[in-house]
Formats: structure tokens, sequence, C-alpha cells
């Protein structure tokens, strides 16, 4: 068919409605009846269902079947064939959007198969598929998506027609396209965007592509016979592909292309460009933020959160080490074995968040309900194209999440790894709280940590507040982590915060009531302990009868709570019973973390805190344990008070903090002792050595 003939409507702006016979005029509501009933709407919907349609969109579509078919008779009839033919030109068009708003109106009555809308085709699917039919035609893809999102791996093959200066210079690059010196080249993209205020330059590229196309393929075929080597040959150069990507400024049905279909272009809608795979109906429909985590097999989607929630993090300003958090953060993502638990347990918060309220609901549905608010138009779509905002949805969901998760790990430094914060377990010994106790093979540690975590009642991760305004809010959704102390012990703080809440409850009741039989026998034991050494402080003190009282009856609350919070702690979940399981080592970290948090004091200081705590437990030949030190610190709270007191007077790096200090190395715990606490009131008032027991008794009483 000549050129000529398949361009003069649109040379010359002539409606195809009324170049088509006139017994088929009924068929364009027909078929525009059937297009709408397929997706349940009215008719006049029909323009947001297909971007750019138009009065000559269906009549275009008709005349261009009947011509394939050619149709000539005198009275010709519509029948299923040629409704079918005109449907199918329409399905590759579809706007994603359009159709998830109106399935999702329209609840349970929207029925996907009558719409035959399975997919939307994404654009390196359309390449490959158009390239086998390149002989027959091109390829014309509207897309609302911008040109600088065009993969780079088209780059080589595409050009913008705006690069051309002159007329002419597109029509030599269109020419040698299809000349016989282009021996790499089988794919030409040219970006074009749409103006409607000057329709005729978008005519004038159409008919320059199709001529040239038409003398590629059949200029040479009128009165000539060729030798099947030349066919072979020509076979081979048929595989060339002009594709015409008409980019419409969003939102695109303010000013969209006008649809008018053409025998020589397969129409199709791209969304989104970068897209890999075609987007599911079914799945974009019933897709929530628990099947995106569930899908993302290979952590990308969260690895990238973790990120950019991590970006949304403020800390204080002496605390900053970003390059190596992100880092160590990536490590999450490694295959080792506690690392894979803790990653486990950490995507099971995340699903946990995403459990109830708006953000269990469908993506798509969330979505829809921020476009429907008015105010929120404008700032949802940014000039992205659908979706990719679908994808900035699910992004900024799990991002929201992770900020609440990793704030929470971050908090007291629990996930913190900047070299400031590494601990000292022991002189000369450093550990980090969860990191190093991988790197370490610190499998208590780390194992603990992960138990921690599993607990939802312990450690408390906030739900997602105030979610469709933070996802329209152009502001980044900041937050700022406070860091109180320098942790070496994994939620010390949460566990602190257990054992005192179980001490101010349980076990005081059971202490009052004197209820369980274990007690008495515990009570009996130590009773007869008790008078030893009550006989030996009567010989050093015969005139502090009450002191004596008091001090036996601490004792013996430190001893019994100490039992009963450990009985408690053997009883419980699996966090608590390896709380229960600590070495020396581990409840020395333990408990300077409390210290820390407690009374605001550095590492150096909290060790210090942490040799009374010890010589105290050493002299009376209790067992070292969590429950022993909670049990201390719970009965005997003056007494650290006192001595955290002049403490904190001293200045951080003083002589009296080191001397302090250089007495963790004395092997006798007596004498640890009273000489910390004789040098650190030397330091404030003068007093001689042998007043050393009398102040002990006043820190012990």
């Amino acid at each position: 068919m000549p050129i000529a003939f398949l361009n003069r409507f649109e040379k010359q702006l002539i409606s195809y409605r009324s170049s088509l016979p006139f017994e088929t005029e009924p068929w364009i509501s027909i078929i525009e009846d059937r297009l709408a009933q397929m997706f349940g709407v009215a008719p006049e919907q029909l323009k947001k269902l297909f971007c750019g349609f138009n009065d000559d969109t269906i009549p275009s579509a008709l005349f261009n079947i009947l011509a394939e078919k050619k149709e000539k008779m005198e009275r010709p009839e519509l029948d299923e064939t040629i409704t079918d033919a005109v449907v199918d030109l329409f399905k590759p068009l579809c706007n994603p959007e359009a159709v998830l708003e109106i399935a999702i109106d329209q609840g349970a009555k929207f029925d996907s198969k009558k719409a035959e809308q399975k997919e939307f085709p994404c654009f390196e699917r359309v390449i490959k598929s158009q390239q086998m039919e390149s002989n027959k035609q091109m390829a014309l893809i509207i897309t609302g998506d911008f040109e600088c999102n065009l993969p780079d791996q088209w780059n080589e093959s595409a050009k913008k027609i705006a690069s051309f200066k002159k007329s002419s210079d597109f029509e030599q690059t269109i020419r040698h396209f299809f000349s016989s010196d282009n021996a790499t080249q089988n794919l030409l993209i040219l970006q074009y965007m749409h103006d409607s205020e000057n329709l005729n330059h978008f005519m004038h590229i159409k008919h320059t592509l199709e001529h040239a196309h038409y003398r590629y393929y059949y200029g040479n075929e009128e009165g000539k016979d060729e030798k099947e080597d030349s066919k072979e040959e020509k076979k081979e150069v048929e595989q060339r592909l002009i594709v015409l990507l008409v980019h419409i400024k969003p939102p695109i049905f303010e000013d969209p292309f006008p649809l008018i279909f053409s025998r020589k272009w397969k129409f199709i809608y791209v969304d989104n460009l970068s897209s890999m795979e075609p987007a599911q109906l079914k799945t974009l429909l019933s897709q929530t933020m628990s099947n995106v985590l569930e899908n993302d097999v290979r952590n990308n989607r969260l690895h990238n959160a973790i990120r950019r929630a991590f970006a949304r993090l403020q800390f204080p300003a002496h605390k900053k080490n970003g390059g190596s958090d992100i880092q160590r953060l990536s490590t999450l993502f490694t295959e080792s074995m506690e690392i894979e638990k803790c990653r486990k347990e950490f995507i099971s918060r995340l699903k946990k968040l995403f459990e109830g309220g708006v953000v269990s609901e469908p993506i798509a549905c969330i979505l829809n309900k921020g476009v429907k608010n008015p105010g929120n138009v404008d700032i949802l779509l940014l000039g992205c194209c659908f979706l990719e905002r679908y994808e900035n949805i699910i992004d900024r969901l799990l991002t929201m999440a992770c900020v609440n998760i990793l704030s929470i790990f971050y908090e007291n430094c629990y996930f913190q790894v900047d070299s400031s914060l590494r601990i000292m377990c022991t002189p000369k010994k450093k550990k980090k709280v969860f990191f190093n106790a991988i790197e370490k093979n610190n499998e208590y540690l780390s194992q603990l940590f992960v138990e921690i975590v599993k607990d939802t009642s312990m450690v408390i991760i906030p739900h997602l507040t105030d979610v469709t305004q933070r996802l329209v809010n152009i502001e980044p959704d900041l937050r700022a982590v406070s860091i109180q102390y320098e942790a070496m012990f994994p939620w010390s703080h949460v566990l602190h915060n257990w054992c005192h809440s179980k001490l101010a409850s349980d076990v005081t009741q059971c202490l009052a009531k004197k209820s369980n039989s274990v007690i008495h026998e515990n009570e009996n034991e130590h009773e007869n302990e008790n008078k030893y050494e009550y006989e030996k402080q009567r010989e050093n003190d015969n005139g502090n009868e009450h002191g004596k009282k008091v001090m036996l009856e601490s004792r013996r609350k430190v001893l019994q709570s100490s039992k009963l919070l450990k009985m408690t702690m053997d009883g419980s979940e699996n966090a608590l019973r390896y709380l229960s399981i600590c070495n020396t080592e581990h409840c020395r970290m333990y408990f300077m973390d409390v210290i820390a948090a407690k009374y605001n004091l550095n590492q150096r200081k909290a060790e210090v805190i942490a040799n009374v705590m010890f010589c105290m437990i050493y002299m009376h030949n209790w067992e070292v344990s969590v429950a022993m030190i909670e049990s201390i610190l719970y009965t005997l709270p003056d007494i650290f008070a006192k001595y955290v007191e002049l403490l904190k007077l001293c200045q951080d790096d003083s002589d009296i903090v080191l001397e302090l200090h250089s007495l963790l190395k004395d092997e006798n715990e007596s004498t640890r002792l009273s000489g910390s606490i004789c040098l650190l009131l030397g330091h404030f008032i003068s007093f001689s050595s042998g007043l050393s027991l009398y102040l002990l008794f006043l820190f012990f009483p």
C-alpha cells in the first residue's frame, strides 16, 4: 500500500470516523462499550484507561484492521474476529495506575479475567518481541517516564530528536541506519518529547521513518527477481528495528499524546522504562509489605533500606563514624550463622511492624489513599511514573520501619561500632557489642543479642505512625538517636529494667510472704554463716549493735533476692536463661553498662565502680552472677551512690582517677576495696590510714 495512502489522514488531519464506510458507524460504539465492559467502567473513563484516547482512536483502529483483512465488501459485518482484533490493539496500552484505581474502587466486583489484563509491558521485553517483527512494524512506545530513566544498556542505540539541529541531520541518520554501510547497528531508539502545540513536527518524523522503513524492506521487491543467496542476505538486514519513544510530561492526562493507530506501528504504553520485568496486575493489587520482604530472597531491598535508614539517624556529633558503621551494617547480609540469625530476627521484627494498621494493607491501596487526598496529589506525583511511585512507597515504608528498629538497636550503642565507643572488658582487652562479638567468635554474646531481640516484650519497637503524612512529606524523615553511654553488654539497659521490675514486684513479694520452702532453707543455711561473721565483727566493734543487725539483714536480703531472681531467670525464656549463665567477664561488662547508664559515667570511672562491686562479692564469697549484681544494686543502692558522688567530682583524666584505676591490678580484694575508698576520700579530706575500716563501715553499714 502506498505511503501516501497510509498517511493522508494524519497529514491532512482528516477524521478517521468520517473516512470509514457508513455501515461501520455503529461498530464504534459497540467496540467502545466492549472496552468499557471489560473494566466495568463507563465509556467516558476510557480516556483515563488509555492515555491519549480520543474520538478518532477506535475509528483508526477499525480502519487499520479492515485494511489488513482487506474488507472491501459492500456491506461489511462486525464479527468477533474484528472486535477481538481491535481490543488486542488496546491491551498493551492500558495505564496501570488507572486499572489499579478502578480495581480498588470496585473491590470484589472487579474481574481481572474479564479485563484480560494480566500484566503491563516492560521496555526490554517490548524491544525483544518487536525485533522479531521489525520488517512488519516499527514500535511506538508511549511513556510518562523521564528521558534520563532509559537504562544505560540502550545508550548506544538511543538518540534524542531534540539533539538534531536540522531536519537534514535527522534524515541522514535514518538513511545511514537503513543503508548497507551500517553493519553493526540493528536497533535505533529515537526519544521524542511530545508537544501538543507542534504536532506537525511529529508528523514529519513519523512520515520520514515510515518512508525509510518502506523503501528498505519493500522498495526493491517490485519488478525484481532475486537469487536465493541474496534473499538470505536480505533476511539478515531485515532485523533492523526503529523504536519511537514518545515521552509525555506528567501528569500524562493533562497533555496526552493523541492515540491514533497506524498499520506501520505497534503502539505500546510503558509506564516505567527502568523496569526489568512486566508488572503483574495480580501482584500489584495484592502485594503487601510482608510479601515484599518474603520475596526479597537476596535481601537487596532490605540492604538498601537499611543504608537509607542509617542516613536518617542523627547521632551526637562526637559519636559519628558513618563510613565504618555502613560497612559494618553491610555484614548483616553475609552468610555467617550468627549474622544470619540476627538478620532473620531483624526481618521478623520488620514483618511485625507491618502486621497492623494502614501499613498492613496492599501497597496499591496505601498509594491510592494518598493520591485521593487532594492535598497530597502534587507531592506524591513529583513527576514520577506510577510504577516508580509504587516502588518509592515500598522503599519509604521499609526505610521508616528500619529507622524504628535501628534507632532501638543503636540506642546506647548496641549496634554502634565507632572506634570511640570501644569498651574495655578487662585491662588491655577491647570489645564491641554485637559485630565484634561475631568477629571474635563470641558465641555467647551474639546468641544473647539475638535471643533478646526475639522477645517482643523486652525489646519494644515503636509502631509506625502518621504513615500517610510521612509518605507524602518532602522533607527527610530524620530520627535523633540518644546515646547515653558506651555499651558493652547486649541489651544491658533492657535487661537491667527487667531485673529491677522483678525485684520490685515478684521477688519482694516472695520475701515478704516467705512462702517458698527454698527460701527457708537458704535462710537457715546463711543464718549460721551470718552468726560467724557477726561474732567476727563483734570482736572488732562491740559498740554498734544496730549497725550489725542492719548489715546482717541486708546480706540476708541480698542472698535471698539473688536466689529468687536466678530461679526466675532459669525458668524463663531462652534470653534470660542465657543471662543466668554469664561468666565473670560478662558480668563485669554488664555491671559497667548499668553503672554508666545510671550515673552517666565514662568507661574508666565505671571500671572503678565495678572494682568496688566485685570486691564486695569476692570478700563475702558470693557467686558472681547478674542476679547477684542486680540484688546488690536493688538492696544496697546507697553504697554506690555515695562512692559515685565523690567519683563524679573528679576530672575524667585526673591523677586520682588514674590511681584508682591502677588499684585494679591488686589481687587482694580487701586491699583494693579499702585502698580505693581511702584514696578517693583522701583526695578531698585528710585522714590517717587507720581510719580505713571505719570508712568501710560507713560505706557498707
